[in-house]
């Protein structure tokens, strides 16, 4: 469950009024709820298993198994498909180096291997992963001159074929292939806003969410940590 207050004084709705704002009760909902959903999206590469009131499920709970024994309330392991083969399958260390095709190519394969559809596929890492990858291949860019067709338009990254997101919230030192195919984020009650009564000279309101998330198929989802930075 995840859910923010919102509360605005009656002369700032007054002064609002008339000005560019406008609303300002309503830009103050609109705020909150964007908060609301930046917490939602920050959780989601905690190492987190317990769903609570105040936590969900993160990537790096699942893709971590040796260090992270039960998920769901069960016991992991190969036989109910909650463990990969080997801990090393799904969370793979790259060492303090920088991010190698290798081990991403090791990463889709294990996907590809446990049944996941290549189009189904997204890679999430930080801007400084995406940096670092981008390094790999700045000597070949070179080659281009202005007048190619493609100069100063192939700057999303790929690999082999599977976009890859860049997200602030990701630590800097991972990667997270993740099948979307299987991983999901099951909402029973969306963002709702509830007016609570006058106590003041304000506008006074929460906005609540009641979410979970669950991944179907964990041996599909896989992690690169420890990259260089």
């Amino acid at each position: 469950k995840l859910q923010v207050g919102v509360s605005v004084d009656g002369d700032m709705i007054a002064a609002a009024r008339g000005g560019p704002v406008g609303d300002v009760f309503a830009q103050e909902v609109l705020d909150s709820t964007l908060d609301m959903l930046a917490v939602l999206n920050a959780a989601l590469y905690a190492e987190v298993g317990l769903e609570t009131a105040s936590a969900i499920i993160g990537f790096e709970y699942i893709t971590d198994s040796g260090s992270n024994g039960t998920l769901y309330n069960l016991s992991r392991g190969t036989a109910n498909k909650l463990n990969p083969a080997s801990a090393g399958d799904t969370y793979i260390n790259q060492s303090s180096t920088i991010i190698s095709m290798t081990n991403l190519r090791a990463a889709i394969k294990q996907a590809l291997n446990e049944g996941a559809n290549k189009k189904r596929l997204v890679w999430f890492t930080d801007p400084t992963q995406g940096n670092m990858l981008r390094g790999k291949f700045d000597d070949s860019r070179r080659l281009l001159k202005p007048t190619d067709t493609q100069f100063g338009f192939s700057t999303d990254l790929f690999v082999d074929g599977i976009p890859v997101f860049e997200d602030k919230d990701c630590n800097d030192d991972d990667w997270f292939l993740v099948d979307l195919e299987t991983h999901r984020v099951a909402i029973w009650v969306p963002p709702t806003i509830e007016k609570l009564g006058k106590s003041a000279d304000a506008e006074e309101a929460f906005i609540k969410m009641y979410l979970a998330t669950f991944n179907r198929a964990p041996r599909r989802m896989v992690q690169i940590y420890g990259c260089a930075t």
